[in-house]
């Protein structure tokens, strides 16, 4: 073979070695589409993660709702319970005057610039189990006085005595940043004409037909990737403004009594 055909073949074969390689172009367009498809599956996974999280702190949310409203009720509509009266027989006989209670008086709501607490008295039935607020099972047929107020955020659920002294107290939540009643109260003296009232004293003998009751739940965990600015307004307190990364939800409610003819 002649030294020309054997100086062909190799360029041929390194023409060849060359063509089966990646160009500089190919090079940076395959590091382009990694580092794209990298960025996607990225902000994949964090808006998977990011919609976990908001959807957990719905979920506690509504949990810590659930046990709010759970826990208000139930002392709402037993207010002035007694199995043992008999219908149309005065009411004070049964609930006597007291240093919280005028005679006959089972619910009260004091408003001290916008710190509200709900007062209310009545004798646990004897057909269905109802605990304190430290979860003990009441003894039926016993008057029994219970506090609901917030304090620093802090949810509280008393167990007081006849003069308001605190027998056991218990922590609801501490995630409320807001707690306000509203009581129903129907005038008997002026056609039956109805007020709300954000405030019922030792002695207002009005019929109280149900109690309003709004608060707002702070979110457990951060639920904005940023600062948010949130206002709420509640009719007739002070409005509520804060900047933060949680959510606040804002929850209103008309709870009735079982007594239709309650005398607060």
């Amino acid at each position: 073979m002649s030294q020309a055909v054997r100086s062909n073949l190799n360029v041929f074969k390194y023409s060849s070695y060359k063509l089966s390689g990646f160009t500089l172009i190919e090079l940076m367009i395959s590091s382009v589409l990694a580092s794209l498809l990298a960025i996607i599956c990225f902000n994949m996974f964090f808006a998977s993660s990011t919609i976990k999280v908001q959807s957990s702190v719905v979920v506690d949310g509504m949990l810590e709702t659930a046990s709010v409203l759970s826990l208000i009720q139930e002392t709402v509509e037993f207010a002035g319970y007694n199995e043992q009266q008999p219908v149309g027989m005065n009411q004070n006989i049964f609930f006597p005057q007291t240093a919280l209670f005028s005679a006959g008086q089972v619910l009260r709501i004091t408003n001290d610039n916008d710190i509200q607490k709900l007062i209310v008295r009545f004798k646990a039935p004897s057909i269905q189990p109802i605990y304190n607020c430290k979860g003990e099972l009441l003894a039926s047929d016993i008057e029994y006085v219970r506090e609901i107020s917030l304090d620093d955020k802090q949810l509280m659920c008393r167990d007081l005595s006849a003069i308001g002294g605190v027998n056991a107290e218990t922590m609801i939540s501490d995630q409320i940043m807001r707690l306000h009643f509203k009581a129903i109260l129907v005038d008997s003296t002026n056609n039956n004409l109805t007020r709300v009232k954000q405030s019922v004293a030792l002695n207002d003998k009005d019929s109280v037909r149900g109690v309003q009751l709004i608060f707002l739940v702070e979110s457990k965990a951060f639920f904005y990737a940023d600062e948010h600015l949130t206002k709420v307004e509640f009719d007739g307190f002070e409005n509520f403004i804060n900047t933060s990364k949680f959510q606040y939800l804002k929850h209103a409610i008309t709870i009735n009594t079982k007594n239709a003819n309650l005398i607060i």
